[in-house]
């Protein structure tokens, strides 16, 4: 799916990234960037709001998931079911979310499984950053359940 039918895919399907403005930059089984403005996602205390923080995490980590599921299973449904998200410092400005494919081996297990009984599991990670920024401002760890059809 080219980037503006996935935009348009998420905000028919899942309302509240429409309404946060979360942008997906990129998007392929190797990495998933995921921008989103301050504005729309600002607290009462002049920082990003924590649910935009873990919400942006979950869709990039998501879409990561489902890009590489789609080369197995193109109709695959995935679920997340588990999350840790660690907040390192206030975010005060725009940020991004980018999950980066998991190592070989664990690809390899989520392939075999996948085909082999028709449901995997996949964990991933995601760093959060300032737009532009090199540090990670909150690190996401969740993990995925796919079921294929």
């Amino acid at each position: 799916m080219k980037l503006d039918e996935l935009q348009k895919y998420i905000h028919d399907n899942i309302p509240l990234v429409g309404k946060a403005g979360f942008v997906i930059e990129e998007s392929s089984d190797d990495r998933v960037l995921v921008r989103g403005h301050f504005k729309e996602n600002r607290n009462q205390h002049g920082s990003v709001f924590g649910g935009s923080i873990s919400v942006i995490s979950v869709l990039a980590g998501w879409l990561l998931v489902r890009e590489i599921a789609e080369r197995i299973d193109p109709c695959a449904s995935i679920v997340i079911s588990r999350q840790d998200l660690e907040y390192l410092c206030p975010l005060r400005k725009a940020f991004t979310a980018e999950a980066l494919k998991p190592d070989g081996p664990e690809i390899s297990t989520f392939s075999d499984r996948l085909k082999s009984a028709g449901k995997a599991r996949l964990a991933v990670t995601v760093l959060v950053r300032e737009s532009g920024g090199i540090e990670p401002w909150a690190r996401f760890t969740g993990t995925f359940h796919v079921r294929g059809r």
